[in-house]
């Protein structure tokens, strides 16, 4: 029987595509009533979703909207079982296409509100639940998590002689955690944290702002809320923007917005075509707002505010832009208090990453691993020392721009930690780049891994800037985004990061943070504000007018 239900089953789905639609879902409906007798959920669920889409293709809503809730149900139930985080996200990652049909079969409903929280249950959920576990977890969990992290990584890297022993170490960790675990964790705690609803979100939204919130399936919809109202609009030809916005990703990655002799023309042509779409529709249902939360998709990611507007300018002169992983997130966030009275600086810059360099007293040809020095790092820890009192900030530079400094806990005392340094992607995980180099020519270790950065504890940090060339760039895992280094300080507990999405100049960079800590400091901004403020007052000059050297900065978290 099990045999005929899956027969059944492929059928139905191989007469969906090939016009045979009654059949098909006959054939489905069919299989349904035999998988319901085994009790497995998973596949029931599965089966739902193309009987949904069938359904939905023949004109039957009402049908196809019975399929799909009953499909996430399911769906949902069974996401509850996962106990591990990094379960659920690659078990949300194979349903994606799932919670896409639920949107366009609630869009075609006329139940937006409906439509929105499909998105929702589709969009970071696994951030969102290890934030908001990490908020309650206790200060013993914290310590044993940190110390699993780094014994993990030591695993990674030690040889094989000393293998066994390290397993064991960490073996041991992982035990007394799910101890720790076990003993805290209420029993409905497992299932992680609850999808946002649209009037927690409202509640929490200030009269100023609005969140613009993109879902790239196929069909693709784009949603408007703000206090009072929510919006929705389809966006057009998705494959094509998607392709254009990797189009304006790689302009701006290799500079060719600035350098190449068609670049401006390309990258204008792409910017265009994704804010007509994308951003366009929604400007006359945000009228009344100021600042602009966005939660784009991994497929289809943008640099939101150097997008043109109608009639000239850029998002930026009409909004303050703030990018958030989902609108769970941005709710979870918003509970969180402000921890310092006044924004002390940290300052982690000009790292030797090179036995090259002239700062290394026993200098030596052998210059690998190396990275060029940031010239413009030194000057830009100066500019920001200028700006701040002595007693609120910490400069370490040169040697002192270790990776030990960064995760010792002795930044704790500082609400903003600015690193400027480079990045690295290696085997696809992102990692920033301390010093690799003593005083004598030795090597240290210097690269700080998006894990490690994620068990770093960041509770007290209200921003961590991330100057550095491309700290967006990560893999993409479906449904939860890009695993990038702006991601494990959300992790870590940071409030907010400022990151980059392409490479970044590095006279620009340290022009745009002198900007930014006046206005931080004197100004007495909001970090969104000042980083908006500061990238004006860069496209204002002459030679740095090119979104190319204001546009990749973009801040993540809490407004």
């Amino acid at each position: 029987v099990r045999a005929e239900a899956n027969a059944l089953t492929n059928i139905g789905r191989v007469l969906l595509t090939t016009g045979g639609r009654a059949a098909g879902i006959a054939f489905l409906q069919d299989s349904l009533k035999l998988w319901r007798r085994f009790g497995a959920p998973a596949v029931e669920a599965s089966v739902l979703f193309h009987l949904s889409v069938g359904q939905r293709d023949q004109g039957d809503l009402a049908a196809a909207r019975d399929s799909i809730q009953a499909a996430i149900k399911l769906t949902e139930g069974l996401r509850a079982r996962v106990a591990a985080v990094d379960l659920r996200v690659g078990f949300m990652a194979d349903r994606l296409q799932l919670y896409d049909a639920a949107v366009d079969i609630f869009e075609r409903s006329g139940e937006v509100e409906q439509a929105w929280n499909a998105v929702e249950m589709s969009r970071a959920r696994g951030l969102l639940d290890s934030v908001a576990a990490s908020r309650a977890e206790s200060e013993p969990r914290r310590r044993l998590r940190q110390e699993l992290n780094a014994e993990s990584v030591r695993l990674a890297r030690c040889g094989s002689r000393d293998a066994e022993q390290q397993r064991k170490r960490v073996d041991l960790i992982s035990a007394e955690l799910a101890r720790q675990q076990d003993k805290e964790a209420p029993p409905d705690s497992l299932s992680g944290a609850r999808v946002v609803s649209l009037a927690t979100v409202q509640r929490v939204l200030p009269d100023d702002t609005a969140i613009l919130e993109f879902t790239a399936g196929k069909p693709a919809y784009a949603f408007a809320i703000t206090k009072k109202s929510i919006f929705s609009f389809p966006l057009r030809h998705i494959a094509t923007l998607s392709s254009e916005a990797l189009n304006l990703a790689g302009a701006m990655r290799g500079g060719e917005a600035v350098f190449a002799k068609d670049g401006e023309t390309g990258y204008r042509k792409a910017a265009l075509s994704i804010a007509s779409a994308a951003i366009w529709p929604a400007l006359s249902l945000l009228k009344p707002a100021t600042r602009l939360v966005v939660v784009t998709d991994s497929r289809l990611d943008f640099p939101t505010a150097a997008l043109p507007l109608p009639g000239g300018g850029t998002v930026i002169d009409r909004f303050t832009v703030l990018d958030v992983p989902s609108a769970g997130m941005f709710v979870e966030l918003a509970k969180r208090p402000e921890l310092h009275e006044k924004w002390s600086v940290a300052v982690l810059a000009d790292g030797v990453f090179s036995r090259e360099d002239p700062r290394v007293t026993v200098p030596t040809s052998d210059a690998s691993p190396a990275f060029s020095r940031l010239i413009f790092s030194g000057r830009e820890a100066a500019i920001i020392a200028s700006l701040i009192p002595v007693p609120d900030r910490l400069l370490l530079l040169g040697f002192d721009a270790t990776k030990r400094a960064f995760t010792s806990g002795r930044l704790q005392g500082y609400p903003v930690i600015h690193v400027s340094t480079h990045s690295a992607l290696n085997r696809k995980t992102p990692a920033l780049v301390f010093s690799l180099v003593n005083p004598d020519g030795s090597a240290r270790d210097g690269f700080l891994n998006s894990d490690e950065l994620a068990g770093t504890d960041l509770r007290r940090t209200e921003l961590l800037v991330l100057s550095a060339c491309h700290s967006s760039a990560g893999p993409v895992i479906p449904g939860e985004g890009v695993q990038n280094l702006a991601r494990s300080a959300l992790l870590a507990g940071a409030a907010r990061v400022i990151a980059t999405r392409w490479p970044v100049d590095d006279e620009a960079a340290s022009r745009l943070f002198g900007q930014f800590y006046a206005l931080l400091w004197k100004g007495g901004l909001s970090p969104a504000a000042a980083l908006r403020q500061a990238q004006l007052s860069l496209r204002r000059e002459t030679r740095f007018r090119s979104p190319y050297y204001w546009g990749a900065y973009y801040l993540v978290g809490k407004l």
